[in-house]
């Protein structure tokens, strides 16, 4: 079985809060299009709804929203996995 989500995914963000920690990246509004966090977050969601729910989503629109509420709404539907339908409602 293959996971949801690569786990070395998760070291981005590890070193990710190690620099802010040590004080190597300053917040700037700037920061935000490019930061470590948003690279996790757009490949943790992408990976997720590929491999864990077999639908594309890769961005954060407002089309891909609008998908994964319908998802989320079939997965409450069927009494999907709760955990399932919290990482969605996150994503939303």
């Amino acid at each position: 079985m293959s996971l949801p989500v690569a786990p070395e995914l998760f070291d981005v963000l590890i070193q990710y809060a190690e620099d802010m920690k040590q004080g190597k990246i300053k917040a700037a509004p700037s920061v935000g299009s490019t930061s470590p966090a948003l690279t996790f977050c757009e490949n943790f969601y992408a990976q997720f709804f590929q491999n864990r729910l077999h639908t594309e989503i890769k961005q954060f629109t407002l089309m891909a929203k609008q998908s994964a509420i319908r998802l989320r709404l079939e997965i409450k539907d069927k009494n999907g996995p709760s955990v399932v339908i919290q990482l969605i409602t996150w994503y939303e």
